[in-house]
């Protein structure tokens, strides 16, 4: 599978530059070791495996493969005045409850049902639906299309005005499956939306959440960030404006490739990821949208592999340094550094002369300094050269067993584990873990049937509670909160020759940090194990690791005139970079940091100083880039 590039140097409207690396400050941590670049390596080339229901709940649930993939719901029958109970979420509460409802209108494109004592305007609602027939059409153009006829056989899409307690609307992927595998299902292509017919953000949300079908059918996989983000697009495509991107511009150092569990800290992922769609259309036309959808990989690999799949564009590593570039300058036009719609400038912190910070930035975030006074000057960087991958270090030794991160993966460990010696025997292992609450979890099991069929072991910190209908037996999720020992009673497999898997899996709303296990004993037959060596350990999406990668950076200077040109200035793996600029008389330039690790959401820290120029120097005028010593 295609992973980013390791090196992501670029510049805009010249070729190269050079900067005089220069002795710098004490390192922030050590410097990257063989290790961090092994863990970066392996990062960009395990192949994340896909969820699976249909095979999943034969292995965990034993139930029959054939009997789950029958057509569920159906349609037939359904005429206005028709009565049924749908199953509709609290996003508050985590519940589920039935709520039912009257079919009040059919249109081209949809059944519009209505929660029944829910007050409407029948005209309102026929506009609304004959509004989205042109949505619908429009977003299939651009997006692709929606599993068609579908899991109930039918071409419409189902539509349920009703109250969604934590959201204005939404569009679950569980309808998509028959009751059997999520007994919450409601076995058709369905949106609900708490909205008013007649109110444009009606209208906004059909577009945002139809844009998920299409999504879930042409890319179910796919990284939330990157298919909310084109949903917020889809509002932009349908003449529906997003006030969320301001949000973005006042919180510029929010982490591009990840996502929040809470609503409220959503707003400027939201913008963030609209707003890179917007670019991306803005310069390679609406039709890029469907090429990441279908591109191989998820996220930013997806927006890489689309961008490499067209003649002449540009990589992603320019792509992206020139969108950071295009955020100071917010302006509306065509050009590498605009949109074709005026945002919000980025929110930047003054710079003087004089100046020095030791701050941290997320990784593919941004912190923009905007730079006082008209004189030369020179920089100094310097940024950790390495990062965590996850917010722990390993329980002994250098390192652990990580199950990686993803939307609708399933990731196993699993090897052999001889128990014919002995009566009766004990699990213990060390975990670490942090799972999205009762939507992700992961199980400890058991097969003893060669791996036909796996049962998930009860545990102290298991569950059989099933709020979302994705538990799949006993498991693990919220947070751990630091390493703990989970203790299992192997005594109805002792005598057995067994298998022993560590299972992961994910829904497709968003994905925490995942489990890292470092530590496995058995100790009535002698077996222990640390993590040190795969020891027998069969990897599929897990790594092992010593917890860290190589930090990496874009460092720019933008000089707003001159049609917004910028320089970026090298930094190298000790996370070092120094350069010293000319300054012209027009409006100061603005210096970008961005962190560009692989895959972490942990934070980078970082120096950098502003100040008098010392030997060599860059000029940054006018969009020319001059460099001498």
């Amino acid at each position: 599978m295609f992973r980013l590039p390791v090196l992501l140097i670029a510049v805009a409207f010249f070729v190269s530059t050079h900067a005089s690396m220069q002795p710098q400050t004490e390192t922030l941590v050590p410097v990257s070791s063989d290790e961090d670049y092994r863990t970066e390596r392996l990062l960009q080339q395990i192949d994340l495996p896909p969820r699976d229901l249909y095979t999943l709940f034969p292995r965990l649930r034993g139930l029959p493969q054939g009997d789950l993939r029958r057509t569920a719901g159906s349609t037939r029958g359904w005429a206005v005045g028709t009565a049924e109970r749908f199953w509709v979420g609290n996003l508050q509460t985590n519940e589920y409850a039935r709520r039912p409802a009257t079919l009040r209108h059919v249109s081209r494109e949809g059944y519009w049902w209505v929660e029944d004592g829910r007050s409407y305007d029948q005209a309102a609602l026929e506009q609304a639906a004959a509004r989205f027939d042109v949505t619908a059409t429009r977003n299939r153009q651009v997006f692709g299309s929606e599993w068609r006829p579908g899991v109930d056989d039918d071409v419409r899409v189902v539509v349920l005005v009703a109250s969604t307690p934590g959201a204005g609307g939404y569009y679950s992927s569980a309808d998509e499956y028959p009751r059997a595998i999520n007994q919450y299902s409601n076995q058709h292509e369905m949106i609900y939306i708490d909205a008013t017919p007649g109110d444009v953000r009606f209208d906004a949300t059909m577009a945002h959440e139809f844009q998920h079908m299409i999504h879930w059918n042409e890319h179910a996989s796919q990284a939330v960030w990157l298919n909310e983000g084109m949903a917020e697009y889809a509002e932009e495509v349908n003449g529906y404006g997003t006030g969320l991107e301001a949000a973005f511009a006042a919180r510029p150092d929010t982490q591009l490739n990840t996502w929040s569990d809470q609503p409220s800290a959503s707003i400027e992922h939201y913008g963030q990821s609209y707003r890179l769609m917007s670019y991306l259309s803005s310069r390679f036309g609406p039709r890029i949208m469907a090429d990441v959808i279908r591109a191989e990989g998820t996220g930013l690999d997806a927006v890489a592999r689309a961008l490499e799949g067209r003649a002449g564009a540009p990589s992603f590593s320019r792509v992206y340094a020139d969108w950071l570039a295009a955020n100071v300058l917010a302006q509306q036009g065509d050009g590498p550094l605009l949109y074709k719609r005026r945002m919000t400038p980025v929110a930047t912190t003054p710079a003087p002369a004089i100046y020095s910070t030791t701050t941290t930035v997320r990784q593919w975030g941004a912190d923009y300094y905007a730079r006082t006074g008209n004189e030369a000057y020179a920089l100094r960087f310097h940024g950790s050269p390495r990062v965590p991958l996850v917010g722990n270090m390993p329980n002994s030794g250098q390192f652990q067993w990580y199950s990686n991160r993803g939307d609708l993966i399933d990731s196993t460990l699993t090897r052999d584990l001889d128990l014919r010696s002995v009566p009766a025997a004990t699990l213990e292992l060390d975990l670490w873990y942090d799972i999205e609450a009762d939507y992700d979890y992961a199980y400890i099991e058991i097969s003893d049937n060669g791996g036909d069929t796996w049962q998930a072991l009860k545990g102290d910190r298991t569950t059989d509670s099933n709020p979302n209908g994705n538990n799949l037996g006993n498991g693990l999720t919220g947070a751990s909160d630091g390493w703990v020992t989970e203790r299992f009673d192997l005594a109805t497999y002792a005598g057995k020759r067994v298998l022993l898997r560590v299972e992961y899996v994910t829904d497709d709303g968003y994905n925490a940090q995942g489990i890292a296990v470092d530590g496995v004993r058995v100790p009535e037959v002698g077996f222990a194990d640390d993590s040190e060596t795969a020891n027998g350990w069969r990897a599929e999406g897990w790594l092992r690791t010593n917890n860290f990668v190589p930090g990496r950076y874009r460092l720019l200077v933008l000089d707003p005139d001159h049609s917004g040109s910028y320089v970026e200035i090298p930094v190298g793996a000790d996370g070092k970079a120094y350069a010293t600029l000319d300054q012209g008389t027009g409006q100061a330039p603005v210096v970008i940091v961005s962190g560009a690790a692989a895959t972490t959401t942990q934070e980078s820290e970082y120096t950098l100083e502003i100040e008098p120029p010392g030997a060599g120097r860059l000029g940054l005028l006018g969009g020319r880039v001059n460099a001498g010593q």
